[in-house]
């Protein structure tokens, strides 16, 4: 065999170099804008957290007033059925045709005041002895 040392692949292939160094104002400057923006991103979080968190509105906008127990009414515009949460029959002891209506829905009433004014020609004529009519 050969005993002749062999020659390292790395300085006869190429010449080695030193590691390659940045200049120290390139890393400075580096270093300057991460902490630049690291502040940036910081001051943000802290205004973000530092706003108001209740709306604020001018007084001569809201209405006050003094809290009362009562009714509370609202009015609403809307395609539909109206149902009523209470419904209640006024009955009458015979049938009739409406003449008159003396009261308008949602108006007062007293007790004994007439609601309508009905008509019946059979009782009618029943009344003045006169034959009863079909209706």
């Amino acid at each position: 065999m050969n005993d002749a040392p062999r020659p390292d692949l790395f300085e006869t292939m190429d010449v080695r170099r030193g590691p390659v160094h940045t200049p120290w104002w390139r890393r400075r400057l580096t270093w300057a804008l991460v902490a630049a923006a690291a502040l940036i991103v910081l001051a943000a979080w802290a205004w973000r957290l530092s706003a108001p968190g209740v709306a604020q509105v001018a007084r001569s906008e809201v209405w006050l007033g003094t809290v009362t127990r009562g009714p509370f009414v609202v009015q609403v515009q809307a395609a539909g059925k109206l149902v009523p949460a209470e419904s209640r029959w006024v009955a009458a002891p015979a049938s009739g045709i409406v003449e008159a209506r003396y009261v308008e829905p949602g108006q007062a009433v007293a007790l004994g005041a007439p609601l309508l004014k009905l008509s019946n020609p059979q009782v009618a004529n029943a009344a003045q002895g006169l034959p009863l009519i079909p209706l």
